[in-house]
């Protein structure tokens, strides 16, 4: 993605690292970034009316470093915007501009467009799962509510991937269980 326009890029940057909906990315603010707890705050829009109705907060969701790194750039570059994603006049997006521009860059590259920005979702949780995260851990990352949700977007994800990691983790309980009996 090197040579992709910056403010496509950051869209998949920030897409690949919170796996939101690309609504939810295109309206979020600078103000929902918390950088000192390393925590986006964030109300979905499509389950909004279902998760105030609820009494659930809005979602917190983990920046990772290398995402956090991404971000104070972006602020150094842009310090008066109010969305973190802008198109390059420094409008904010809308999500069919986002898509739309994301596709054309996949479609030039040759990839496959059908997935687009919503691709990044799955295959976030599909590699969460591989990762050896339990199905409640990838909801809570993911910021979803039902684990019906984990599985339909998890259903792809490696089985050779989730056995190494499963049997490793199995080998390194064992070898410090063998330690401490020492």
């Amino acid at each position: 993605m090197q040579a992709w326009p910056e403010p496509v890029r950051r869209a998949v940057v920030l897409a690949y690292h919170l796996g939101q909906r690309k609504g939810d990315l295109s309206r979020l603010l600078w103000d929902a970034y918390d950088e000192a707890a390393g925590v986006i705050t964030l109300q979905p829009e499509k389950t909004r009316r279902y998760r105030e109705a609820a009494g659930k907060p809005p979602l917190r969701l983990i920046v990772p470093a290398a995402l956090a790194w991404e971000m104070r750039r972006w602020r150094a570059e842009a310090p008066t915007a109010t969305h973190i994603l802008t198109r390059a006049d420094g409008r904010e997006w809308t999500k069919m501009a986002l898509s739309t521009a994301v596709r054309a860059m996949l479609r030039a590259e040759g990839w496959p467009t059908k997935r687009g920005l919503h691709g990044l979702r799955r295959l976030r949780a599909q590699m969460l799962l591989e990762a050896g995260n339990g199905d409640g851990e990838i909801a809570a990352a993911q910021g979803w509510d039902s684990l019906r949700t984990v599985h339909l977007y998890t259903e792809g994800a490696d089985q050779e991937k989730m056995a190494r990691a499963a049997v490793g983790r199995l080998e390194k309980a064992a070898s410090k269980a063998v330690k401490n009996r020492r």
